[in-house]
């Protein structure tokens, strides 16, 4: 994980608290997606914010992935099932979509969705197929947010 994404992480989780949910990253335990009354574990989110709701159990309220650069195909559709089966209600792929300067990062099936400047594009194509209302958002999205909530 880059030092970037880590940053990106550490703002989310910071973000939630302000809000006034309690937050949880990858590996921490509450970050994990279970199956079948938390018997099997189906994936881990980057960061969850999530509330517990007296006589209703546990509301996730967002889930987010970060990614750290541009990644496989497949690491992305990885992402975006661990939204889906997050159920929360704000799912978030979040990238460094506006840093990217060298193509030769950028695997080789994704290049030409970089090419031709619709890097989020590519997330949207794959959420759309799979059925998930997404944010696809930028670091500077983050830091944004978190400059407006006085967050540093």
């Amino acid at each position: 994980m880059s030092e970037d994404s880590r940053q990106i992480q550490v703002l989310l989780e910071k973000i939630g608290r302000k809000l006034g949910f309690k937050t949880a990253h990858d590996p921490e335990a509450d970050s994990r997606i279970y199956y079948r009354d938390g018997k099997i574990q189906v994936g881990r989110l980057d960061v969850v914010w999530f509330t517990d709701i007296p006589q209703f159990g546990r509301a996730y309220i967002a889930a987010f992935e970060v990614d750290a650069k541009p990644y496989t195909q497949k690491k992305i559709k990885g992402d975006l099932f661990n939204l889906r089966f997050s159920r929360a209600s704000i799912c978030a792929y979040v990238a460094p979509f506006e840093q990217l300067k060298d193509l030769e990062e950028v695997p080789r099936e994704s290049r030409t969705w970089y090419k031709e400047g619709r890097p989020r594009e590519l997330v949207q194509f794959y959420a759309e197929g799979l059925g998930i209302a997404i944010r696809i958002l930028d670091f500077k999205d983050i830091r944004e947010i978190a400059a407006n909530l006085e967050i540093a």
